[in-house]
């Protein structure tokens, strides 16, 4: 099938050692889940993640499609949200990268992956931390931190697009737990901002969950959403053993 609403996940086939597909739909339906299913199948695929469009509420489960959680977009304007300018002093060095990815594993622990038993609990720690290293090499702004006691407590990552330069991308943004609730996720977001600016950003895009309410009042203070959607996994042939009933952040702040 040609339909760029289904395509086969090369990079996160990789990463898991089985074969990953994503299809869009505009709705879950019965109709639209038999041609997941006939077209996962044909292809040999063991997981499907299903985005249903602006979909406002995850439904229980539908014909083996499992709720993982709601995907929540907003566009920033880095420009409202920089507090003063670009201070290399927030930038991670090169010998905290291990520092920074040892609490991305940490923190990235209830996200839609790490919420379904399907997927090896080390590999999705693992996801983050190269998500870490992904954006720290040679990206721009890379990777903002702060710092307690010589010890890295926070950090946010993020990206100038490679097509368009006045437009970037937050990838992670987390806080270590014993230091939240004390503004810290706002800080690292001015962090990151004060970069972009500096880069001639003029919109930033961030994905969170919709239940990470902490995480979404940061992000609404200076933008807005501009899409919403339901994630879904579908597994085949017993490769996945379901989804934890837990829930969790995927921006920890």
């Amino acid at each position: 099938m040609s339909d760029l609403r289904y395509r086969v996940l090369d990079w996160d086939s990789q990463w898991f050692g089985i074969p990953i597909g994503r299809a869009d739909l505009p709705k879950i339906t019965a109709a639209s889940a038999a041609a997941v299913d006939a077209w996962a199948r044909r292809q040999g695929l063991k997981c499907v993640y299903v985005f249903e469009e602006n979909g406002i509420q995850a439904n229980e489960s539908f014909a083996g499609f499992k709720p993982m959680d709601i995907r929540v977009e907003y566009e920033l304007d880095p420009a409202v949200l920089a507090k003063g300018p670009s201070d290399a002093s927030f930038s991670m060095r090169p010998d905290e990268q291990e520092a920074v990815c040892s609490l991305a594993r940490q923190l990235f622990t209830a996200t839609r992956f790490s919420r379904d038993a399907g997927f090896p609990p080390a590999r999705v720690r693992e996801l983050y931390a190269e998500w870490v290293r992904r954006d720290s090499a040679g990206c721009v702004p890379g990777c903002r931190v702060i710092r307690a006691d010589n010890e890295i407590i926070g950090f946010v990552t993020g990206r100038t697009d490679s097509t368009d330069a006045t437009r970037g991308s937050i990838g992670l943004l987390g806080v270590a737990e014993a230091y939240r609730g004390r503004g810290l996720g706002a800080k690292l977001l001015d962090y990151v901002c004060r970069a972009f600016v500096k880069t001639g950003v003029k919109r930033v895009t961030v994905v969170t969950q919709e239940i990470n309410t902490a995480a979404c009042h940061l992000y609404e203070h200076g933008g807005h959403v501009i899409a919403r959607g339901c994630w879904y996994h579908r597994w085949y042939d017993d490769a996945g053993s379901g989804s934890r009933n837990t829930h969790g952040f995927s921006n920890p702040i």
